[in-house]
């Protein structure tokens, strides 16, 4: 077995979570520091794309992410010209991905 590091992420963002997490999976001692001392909104939304919705399955925490989350519900993607002319629809990325 690897030796066990002891490891400093700096930022409790979604990226930092899941990296210690997936860290702390493989025996390592991790440490995070982020500066704000309570979790809150600081911008309006966070969209999470595919591909990284199944890095939290992977690490089991898909659940408790959608849990947490204030989904909006499903959306399909609308693809406009600056014009406004519509230039094509988009399936829901639930369908497309399994994530969404």
């Amino acid at each position: 077995m690897a030796p066990a590091f002891n490891i400093l992420i700096v930022g409790g963002g979604l990226g930092g979570l899941a990296v210690s997490v997936a860290l702390g999976k493989q025996g390592h001692k991790v440490t995070i520091l982020e500066s704000t001392a309570e979790l809150q909104t600081i911008g309006g939304s966070i969209g999470i794309p595919p591909n990284s919705m199944r890095v939290w399955d992977y690490l089991g925490l898909l659940d408790r992410l959608k849990t947490a989350a204030e989904v909006q519900g499903k959306r399909t993607s609308c693809f406009r010209r600056y014009t406004g002319d519509l230039i094509c629809m988009g399936g829901l990325q639930e369908q497309a991905w399994k994530y969404g």
